[in-house]
């Protein structure tokens, strides 16, 4: 079990990390950027993104969508 900001994160969740927060100017290595995370106004902020967004989605998402 992980105590993080109030949130209890069991053993054996799985936890998501957004791409788009996640590679915010990729060069600079700034651990304190996630220092101020607020995990209740983030959740579901962008939505589920498995296979990816923009040019580079996922040529088979929409196969797998309708199986």
């Amino acid at each position: 079990m992980y105590l993080f900001q109030n949130c209890v994160l069991p053993s054996g969740d799985l936890l998501l990390l957004s791409p788009y927060w996640a590679h915010r100017k990729p060069e600079e290595f700034k651990p304190e950027r996630w220092e101020k995370a607020d995990l209740v106004k983030n959740v579901f902020l962008e939505g589920f993104v498995a296979f990816g967004g923009g040019r580079n989605q996922c040529p088979g998402r929409l196969e797998k969508q309708t199986l």
